[in-house]
């Protein structure tokens, strides 16, 4: 699942977790 690869950037890049953050939220709004 693309969840579980963009996880793993997150645990790589602290920067890359608060994009993510944002994009999940992105994701909740749509849904």
């Amino acid at each position: 699942m693309p969840f579980n690869a963009c996880f793993l950037i997150i645990c790589n890049d602290s920067l890359a977790s608060i994009k993510s953050v944002v994009i999940l939220f992105l994701v909740f709004e749509r849904i």
